[in-house]
């Protein structure tokens, strides 16, 4: 999936069906019909790669509030999958059904989690979700999370499962300090970064793993003209990382600096050199951050000036007097 910011609505029409004594007897069965609907965030959205989502549904007593302790019955456990956005189908053509009278709480994620060691966990209440960033910023992605409060079967017997995101999204801007000087970017590292943690349904929090990572820009030669900012949105530099409190995090830029000086180049900062800002703060789910990065135009010649109080002493001179002036 490219890295876009989604917000997607997907409508799951669940009916019922008789298959035991828990389930009322309707006069017929239908699959369940997946449907989506996208709400745009971003001018990089791109609702056509929402392909896929994993839905859970667990039943409980209608009599009593879900709350942590609750053990649901899981009733509903699938991949949905798309070819066009419209029309869903469930990896190997499951059935799910209402159940008669309890109520239902449901829960979503997309994409599929696939890093070693990421998986969905519940065991009663609200279950928890292990994810890792991917380290290559064009690979990573949007990663969804939806959920519902208890419901009883809908007249239509649909669900609508509101997705949001999970993560938070990164952009840097670069502009300089000097309206005279060009600047060229050549590198950006994200550095010291926490990669992975623990997703909370309950909450709607991550508690961050200690692992730190490092994420390289591909900034591709960017050329910074004075003080107008420049953004850095490619997909190769956009970045969607785990939210977090930053702890010894820093961005180090490598760029160059030069003026043109009647005609000719000069020189300001050299080529390679890397300077380094501190990052502080929190990254909180769902939220933009833009950090804009201030280059600076080399060290500056100050100019300054002052008048002697004292002449320079020199040894008297006698000159004797003693022509005639002459004639006027």
């Amino acid at each position: 999936m490219k890295k876009v910011l989604l917000a997607i609505a997907a409508v799951a029409t669940i009916t019922s069906c008789s298959q035991n004594e828990e389930f009322e007897n309707p006069s017929q069965q239908a699959e369940i019909k997946i449907g989506t609907t996208a709400v745009t965030r971003a001018t990089v959205m791109e609702t056509n790669d929402f392909r896929t989502f994993r839905a859970f549904g667990y039943a409980f007593d209608s009599s009593s509030e879900y709350g942590t302790a609750t053990a649901g019955t899981k009733i509903l456990d699938g991949t949905f999958n798309s070819a066009d956005g419209i029309s869903w189908g469930v990896d190997g053509n499951h059935k799910f059904y209402w159940p008669a009278s309890d109520k239902v709480i449901f829960f979503g994620y997309s994409p599929e989690v696939s890093n070693e060691g990421d998986t969905y966990t519940y065991t009663a209440g609200y279950p928890t979700i292990k994810y890792t960033i991917n380290s290559t910023i064009a690979t990573q992605t949007d990663f969804l999370v939806a959920k519902t409060l208890g419901m009883t079967k809908t007249p239509e017997g649909k669900v609508s499962l509101g997705f949001n995101h999970a993560l938070t999204q990164i952009e840097f801007k670069l502009k300089g300090d000097d309206n005279d000087v060009i600047y060229t970017v050549t590198g950006l590292n994200l550095k010291k970064i926490m990669k992975s943690g623990t997703y909370s349904y309950e909450k709607n929090e991550w508690v961050a793993d200690v692992a730190t990572d490092d994420y390289t820009m591909g900034v591709l030669s960017a050329t910074v003209t004075g003080t107008t900012p420049v953004e850095l949105v490619a997909n190769t530099q956009l970045m969607i990382l785990m939210p977090q409190t930053l702890d010894g995090a820093s961005v180090e830029v490598t760029y160059s600096a030069k003026k043109i000086v009647d005609g000719k180049e000069v020189i300001l900062v050299n080529e390679g050199t890397t300077k380094t800002a501190e990052l502080t703060g929190t990254w909180n789910v769902g939220e933009k951050n833009v950090y804009t990065l201030v280059l600076k135009a080399g060290d500056q010649i100050q100019v300054s000036g002052n008048i002697e109080k004292e002449w320079t002493p020199k040894s008297d001179v006698d000159v004797p007097v003693e022509n005639d002036a002459p004639a006027a």
